[in-house]
């Protein structure tokens, strides 16, 4: 099975481990002769500390190795010589190591590099209460969990955690929202430490939890504009690279936005209902002066806009305003065709009367480079407006008497029908897009309730043993497996958004058949 990129984050960026042959303490530091010798490309993009289990048990920062990389100098918080806790190798494979007392009766001293831990994450989107299309902008009530799952051994107490967390450098402040704009009031942090929500009798989590409104910025795509769909995106980030800390959607309790709260449901439709579509991805090495790659987690829903207003208030008079400049080929009371000055004061009164309405359509969009769906109707109709006018002030020149009657009529049904067949297209293409969005996001869903699925039915699995069983499972339902970074990209408007329950048994079926063949 290919491996995803969010299982690449998670895998430990060094294996160097060694037993401890002797160490003994001087001033400040703790100075280990080891078996195994460790070389600097041992250290390469890691955290640069050590877990030792027994003896001094602890984290030590590596502050010097010697030339043989068998005598390793190291130092810990001010005053430490030694620690009560000690790390224990992660029970399922992929997760936390585990805080536990140091084993003092151990005969046997190990060393390893510290793997960076990982961090469950989810949200709730309690509201979404203004979306500003022209400043690209949307403000919310949000809340954050960050959950270290399987930190420590039940009873444990939590000072031993926050010892492990400060000489990894995280802190709760340094959890933020890079595409915050600005914040309402204050932000609300607290600490949760209790029994973990997987393995209850054995293991303890810390929980970092954050609530706060805010204004987040989004770059909408608004080619399909009014009948666009938008998703807004919530991205959480640590400020610490990936060698310390990673980021995995918490699956098992998963995401929700509060549809019911939702303000403006007016104005745009929910899509994804309460479902929060979670994303982990990683930062480009170069944003990062030192070269540092960072983990960060984009959480997002879809909205589709009710195009209602536009097509009632802007289509539909520019359409009929279209067909009125028809008039202008009308004929006098005697049978005699209208003057010029007349059939042009009708095309260009209404042409005008078109431009104000594109003027008012801009003030609703903001200040983009690219032509809306609204923009080519808008455009569409007022060329033509002007071939009508053209036409008004070209065609009696080119013919001044009444003979010409029979061809000027052809001229009129001609415009008339390539408006009309315009028109009709247009609406044939919409119509046709919509359909096609709908097919790939009722895929894009199924994905998405069949992740929920596994960590359903599997709640105390490993993270790698959910990633199996998903993969295999799409597999299985015939759905085409989506890289993690594509997930969140063309969510848009479907009327159902769970699956079929016909669907439902037959994943359930497909699933405990593939955990009986690798569980």
């Amino acid at each position: 099975m290919p491996a995803t990129e969010e299982d690449e984050v998670g895998k430990p960026l060094s294996s160097w481990q060694s037993r401890v042959v002797k160490y003994e303490h001087a001033p400040g530091e703790l100075i280990m002769t080891v078996e195994t010798p460790l070389v600097e490309v041992n250290l390469f993009n890691t955290s640069r500390s050590l877990l030792i289990r027994g003896g001094p048990g602890g984290i030590w920062k590596i502050h010097q190795i010697n030339t043989t990389g068998c005598v390793l100098t190291c130092i810990a918080k001010e005053g430490m010589t030694a620690y009560p806790w000690e790390l224990a190798p992660s029970t399922f494979d992929g997760e936390n190591f585990t805080v536990r007392q140091v084993q003092e009766d151990s005969q046997v001293i190990e060393c390893a590099i510290v793997p960076p831990l990982i961090a469950y994450c989810r949200t709730t989107i309690f509201n979404v209460f203004e979306i500003n299309t022209v400043s690209q902008t949307f403000r919310a009530d949000v809340y954050f969990e960050v959950r270290f799952r399987y930190i420590a051994s039940l009873y444990a107490p939590q000072t031993w955690v926050e010892d492990l967390l400060q000489a990894m450098n995280i802190a709760p402040d340094m959890i933020e929202c890079l595409n915050t704009v600005s914040i309402d009031g204050d932000i609300q942090r607290w600490t949760m430490y209790l029994p973990s929500s997987q393995h209850r009798d054995r293991f303890m989590d810390l929980c970092y939890k954050i609530r706060f409104k805010g204004c987040f910025v989004e770059q909408f795509e608004l080619q399909e504009f009014p009948f666009d769909q938008q998703t807004l995106n919530i991205s959480l980030t640590i400020n610490q690279p990936i060698k310390h800390v990673v980021f995995r959607s918490n699956d098992s309790y998963p995401s929700l936005f509060m549809a019911n709260n939702f303000s403006l449901s007016n104005v745009f439709e929910v899509v994804t209902a309460e479902h929060v579509f979670a994303q982990v991805t990683l930062s480009n090495p170069k944003e990062s002066s030192s070269g540092y790659v960072y983990n960060s987690i984009n959480f997002s829903i879809a909205l589709k806009r009710k195009p209602g207003f536009y097509v009632s208030n802007v289509m539909a008079p520019i359409s009929i305003l279209t067909y009125l400049g028809f008039l202008s080929f009308g004929i006098e009371s005697q049978g005699t065709r209208m003057a010029t000055s007349s059939r042009l004061a009708i095309s260009v009164t209404l042409l005008l009367t078109m431009v104000a309405y594109k003027f008012a359509t801009a003030g609703a969009l903001p200040q983009i480079s690219y032509l809306t769906t609204l923009d080519r109707f808008v455009t569409y109709t007022s060329f033509v407006m002007c071939v009508i006018a053209i036409e008004n002030a070209v065609f009696p020149w080119w013919c001044s008497d009444d003979t010409c009657f029979d061809e000027e009529q052809i001229v009129l049904w001609v415009l008339f029908g390539i408006f009309t067949v315009g028109i009709v297209v247009g609406a044939i293409f919409i119509a046709m897009t919509m359909k096609a969005r709908d097919k790939e996001n009722a895929i894009l869903l199924s994905q998405h309730h069949l992740r929920l699925l596994v960590a359903k039915e599997h709640p105390g699995k490993p993270h790698k043993v959910h990633s199996s069983l998903y993969s295999k499972l799409l597999t299985r339902m015939g759905l085409p497996s989506v890289p993690e970074a594509c997930q969140q990209k063309g969510i848009s408007n479907i009327n159902n958004v769970g699956m079929p329950p016909s669907r439902v048994n037959e994943a359930k079926s497909h699933l405990s058949a593939i955990a009986a063949e690798i569980l």
